[in-house]
């Protein structure tokens, strides 16, 4: 995610958009008083998130940009499913995190699912198997 400084941080670009957009402005320069920088919110060596606020912003322009932008836009349901299990599982802490990254982000509702990836038809009919487990 690269984020615009200025007066007040703004996403600029996402995934591999961003790198590129690093890349371009460092050619092409910036004006005075503006930054942009390369951050990744879940990437900690101890915990899943790193920035509670940017991780939630990124899931809120993720969410935007598949619904688009109108007054009155349907607020998703939304299932979470952390790669990796660290030793010993999740914390409730860690657990508590994504559920509420998710609702301020707008899910009306939010699954935090530790498993074998879901398929579409599992995920659109809220029906998880019995080899994982519902977090939260």
């Amino acid at each position: 995610m690269a984020l615009r400084r200025s007066t007040q941080i703004t996403i600029h670009a996402v995934g591999s958009t961003a790198q590129t957009a690093i890349a371009q402005t460092q050619v092409a320069g910036l004006p005075p008083g503006v930054t942009l920088e390369l951050v990744n919110p879940f990437n900690h060596p101890r915990t899943i998130i790193s920035d509670f606020v940017l991780a939630q912003q990124l899931l809120k322009h993720q969410l935007r940009a598949l619904l688009g932008k109108g007054w009155f836009q349907p607020a998703p349901w939304v299932v979470v499913h952390p790669l990796g299990v660290p030793e010993g599982g999740y914390t409730e802490i860690e657990v508590r995190a994504l559920y509420e990254m998710c609702t301020a982000a707008g899910a009306s509702q939010c699954v935090v699912w530790q498993g074998p990836p879901l398929t579409d038809a599992q995920v659109l009919s809220r029906s998880f198997p019995s080899d994982g487990k519902v977090l939260a």
